[in-house]
């Protein structure tokens, strides 16, 4: 698969909304100059993600110093390498619970990790769930739809009682119909359970509590079409979602989100952390 020059089209959405406010080495042009060899490293992670790559064969790849390379990667993907490697491990590992038969101790190793306990703690901690209790989901929404989700979700709408408000507005390409998911992180990572969230049917204004608010917060949307299947919210592609993301802060007197957060979807690029959380089944909670 060849790799594509990454151009402003590609790097300006994740740049602005996942690194805002964070101190920058490198500027824009330079980075999206970098973005090609970045993400060639990112092709051979997902080309055999059991493959022992540590931050020196990256970098070697990248022709890079590990500690330019390190900077580099993160200020672009706004995470590490290690950690990206990890999210496309996950990402490896929630499709071959899907789709074959392998026990959960045989996939523990083909994606790289030498310890069942150590891989099922972060994929666990990553998704949501157990690797047992994701493979079962496959089973038991296999035939469902997302108007069944929906239909549960206003039935049962998230209730919860804060000081803090997460209010703004999400805005999407015009041709975009579906559903999104909104949820506040504490990282720009989007794996563990959101601190709150919500899922709504279109574009537009969103409002709901949160029970604290983290150092770091970050905001994360993603939007599924209403066509997407049960396997699709379980392992989303990159073909069919849109994302978006920003860093944000809170109003320590009224207790709302900066207004500055609203957010704009954006289709996934090949620079962005796998969605690793099981969204938006979570929300059955």
């Amino acid at each position: 698969m060849g790799i594509n020059k990454v151009g402003a089209k590609n790097l300006s959405p994740l740049y602005m909304g996942m690194n805002e406010g964070r101190t920058m080495y490198h500027k824009m042009a330079t980075l999206e100059d970098y973005g090609c060899s970045v993400q060639e490293v990112i092709r051979v992670m997902q080309q055999n993600p059991g493959a022992p790559l540590d931050l020196s064969a990256m970098a070697k790849i990248a022709a890079m110093s590990r500690y330019h390379f390190g900077r580099v990667f993160k200020e672009i993907t706004a995470v590490s390498p290690i950690h990206f490697l990890s999210a496309i491990r996950m990402q490896e590992a929630k499709r071959l619970l899907l789709e074959t038969d392998l026990s959960v101790t045989t996939i523990c190793y083909e994606v790289g990790y030498n310890s069942q306990g150590t891989f099922t703690r972060l994929f666990t901690q990553s998704v949501g769930v157990s690797p047992n209790t994701f493979r079962k989901w496959k089973q038991e929404y296999a035939s469902g739809s997302i108007h069944e989700l929906i239909a549960h979700y206003l039935e049962h709408p998230a209730q919860g009682l804060s000081r803090w408000t997460v209010k703004g507005s999400i805005h999407a390409p015009k041709q975009f119909r579906g559903v999104i998911f909104v949820g506040l992180f504490s990282s720009p990572i989007p794996n563990e359970r959101p601190l709150s969230g919500l899922l709504i049917r279109q574009p537009g204004c969103f409002d709901f509590p949160a029970p604290c608010i983290p150092r770091n917060a970050h905001l994360l949307a993603a939007g599924f079409p209403t066509s997407t299947s049960w396997s699709r919210y379980l392992l989303p592609s990159s073909d069919d979602i849109l994302v978006g993301s920003r860093r944000c802060s809170f109003d320590s007197v009224s207790g709302v989100l900066k207004p500055d957060a609203d957010l704009t979807l954006h289709p996934h690029t090949p620079l962005e952390v796998p969605i690793l959380i099981a969204l938006p089944l979570l929300l059955r909670d």
